[in-house]
């Protein structure tokens, strides 16, 4: 008896000391903030909602090039998470960006150059299988 609780603790011990720590569906945050010849058409610093939010977005252009960036970005971890331009503080009427490519740090993402930019308010960081806003920017 006292093999077989040993051997299953051993067993155990190697399975769990073992395991894989995955960082599936997390992309590494973009080391640079504003570069040289981004024009900041529009920032806000982010606030938090449901889950704490922090940082800086800045709706820059650069040779024509829109971008949305995020300076010194920091937000609880979640499912699903979204990057919208957006209408409103809700997520009705909206352009999704993408998947929030990390939690914290410096991160850039496209803005197509069919988008009136003029026209989006608000950037906010949605969970789209909670229906959750985790914070939001109001643009100006």
């Amino acid at each position: 008896m006292k093999k077989i609780i040993i051997a299953t603790l051993v067993l155990s011990t190697v399975l769990v000391a073992c395991k894989k720590k995955t960082t599936e569906g997390v992309i590494p945050a973009t080391p640079t903030a504003l570069a040289a010849g981004d024009v900041v058409v529009a920032k806000a610093n982010f606030e938090t909602n449901v889950h704490t939010t922090t940082g800086e977005a800045n709706l820059v252009t650069n040779n024509g090039v829109k971008k949305l960036k995020f300076v010194n970005f920091k937000t609880d971890s979640g499912p699903d998470l979204r990057v919208y331009l957006s209408k409103a503080k809700d997520a009705k009427d909206f352009v999704d960006l993408g998947k929030l490519k990390a939690t914290s740090g410096n991160i850039e993402y496209d803005v197509a150059s069919t988008i009136n930019i003029s026209e989006y308010k608000y950037v906010i960081i949605w969970c789209e299988d909670y229906s959750v806003l985790f914070g939001n920017a109001h643009l100006q």
